[in-house]
């Protein structure tokens, strides 16, 4: 993930052109690693543990959503 990302924003290519260069599922698995690396750095990049949130976070998640402008990208990285 890391070596798409840098070649990504070194411009060596687009998510479509790195996505095959580098086997990776899709170029929306590119873009999604771009979006993340950009909102929260390098480490959310290489996370691959499945998280188990409390139900009480999950409700406050929806709240949220549902009483604010927020996107749902957004409520999930607040």
């Amino acid at each position: 993930k890391q070596r798409v990302i840098q070649d990504y924003l070194s411009g060596k290519g687009g998510s479509t052109y790195l996505a095959k260069l580098h086997n990776v599922g899709s170029s929306s698995q590119v873009r999604r690693w771009i979006r993340n690396y950009r909102a929260e750095g390098l480490h959310t990049a290489h996370s691959k543990v499945n998280k188990n949130y409390s139900m009480e976070l999950k409700e406050n998640a929806v709240q949220c959503y549902l009483t604010t402008d927020l996107t749902y990208e957004a409520v999930a990285r607040k």
